[in-house]
């Protein structure tokens, strides 16, 4: 978790583009469904905790090959979970829900350090196009009390706001032309309409998770957990 923190990803999915044999599918700029080693993001299965998570697609696919199973992973900030797990073929412990792999999310725990620990991040960012700022701010705490320091509490704050501008240049056809130039026919190919688009992109992302725990010895523990996620 510590090294996922040390990393300037926004997102799960820019941060599990590190792992090899893992790549992504973006949009305006950042990573938003995953593919591993290939695979459409449809056929891999994604949990939380052990819980699947459902796609917001509902029954509708989008133009990055998303559908109603592809897991749209730009939502939660890398900063809210303890630990990923990518497994790049089913094994018989997994539910049998996909077909290419999956991805195990771990949220946060205090007894990943066992040791109360506040930590707090912020940067900013500029967009010279827009002519716009940005800034994105995490807030990190989690502590073990209790007689045998058995019991755990933790929490993650995570706000970002950025404005950006996008521009393109693009044609929808060609067709060919024929022109004399000095007396020769000279023939190629020429756009049928040139369309310069711009694209101005305004994301709002703030995300808190809290999480307490209660150490069963040896046997494992008991924890009540809760994600909430705002997007837009």
């Amino acid at each position: 978790s510590d090294a996922i923190g040390n990393f300037p990803d926004k997102n799960i999915a820019e941060s599990l583009q590190r792992v090899a044999g893992i790549s992504t599918v973006s949009f305006r700029g950042e990573p938003l469904y995953v593919t591993i080693r290939g695979a459409n993001p449809a056929w891999n299965s994604v949990t939380l905790d052990g819980v699947s998570l459902l796609a917001a697609n509902g029954a509708h696919s989008d133009a990055l090959g998303g559908d109603m199973r592809s897991v749209e992973l730009d939502v939660f900030p890398s900063s809210q979970v303890g630990s990923m797990e990518v497994v790049k073929t089913v094994t018989p412990d997994l539910d049998g829900d996909s077909i290419g792999g999956a991805v195990l999310l771990k949220g946060r725990s205090a007894f990943d350090q066992d040791r109360r620990v506040l930590s707090v991040s912020v940067a900013g960012s500029y967009n010279d196009l827009a002519d716009d700022s940005g800034y994105r701010g995490v807030v990190n705490f989690s502590d073990t009390f209790g007689p045998k320091r058995d019991w755990g509490l933790s929490f993650s704050y995570t706000r970002e706001k950025k404005k950006e501008l996008e521009e393109s240049n693009e044609t929808n056809d060609w067709f060919m032309l024929t022109a004399n130039v000095n007396g020769n026919p000279v023939s190629g190919f020429v756009p049928t309409t040139a369309l310069q688009t711009y694209i101005h992109d305004a994301r709002n992302r703030e995300s808190f998770s809290g999480a307490i725990e209660k150490k069963l010895g040896s046997a494992g523990k008991l924890y009540l957990r809760g994600f909430v996620n705002q997007f837009s």
